[in-house]
């Protein structure tokens, strides 16, 4: 008996119902573009400018439907040029405490600080851990500072 390397999935067309054979790596492949889209379209959980009022932190929750159910990540939005935007590494959701700190070079929050000359990210996380994600979510190079 042969390994299965096709599945068959149907979609809607002017409603007619049309099999298609899809092989799995290439359904397992969208659907993991699907969810980095997704997570790097989603809407801030919440926000705030900095105290200067030059910059925007937000915490963006990566939420189901993904198997990473508990990770976050920090946006931050130059507000004078708004086409600046900055995504941290993605991290444990709880560990992204959101209390501001802002000195003339960095901007950022307790554990996880932007660093507004070099626009690089200073993960200062405890026990962070390294994710593959970060290949897909962060666009800003960073330094991890942490204690192992």
């Amino acid at each position: 008996m042969k390994p299965r390397l096709m599945t068959k999935y149907c979609f809607s067309i002017c409603s007619v119902l049309v099999p298609v054979p899809v092989p799995v790596p290439v359904l397992v492949l969208v659907l993991f573009a699907l969810f980095v889209w997704h997570a790097l379209q989603t809407s801030a959980s919440f926000g705030f400018n900095s105290a200067s009022g030059n910059y925007r932190l937000e915490y963006v929750r990566i939420d189901p439907p993904s198997p990473f159910y508990n990770l976050a990540y920090m946006r931050v939005i130059d507000l004078k040029h708004s086409d600046q935007v900055f995504r941290s590494p993605v991290a444990d959701a709880e560990s992204l405490e959101m209390r501001a700190i802002e000195t003339r070079d960095e901007v950022g929050v307790s554990f996880l600080r932007f660093n507004k000359v070099q626009h690089r990210f200073n993960v200062l996380i405890p026990g962070w851990e390294e994710s593959f994600l970060n290949i897909f979510v962060s666009n800003t190079p960073y330094d991890v500072s942490a204690d192992e």
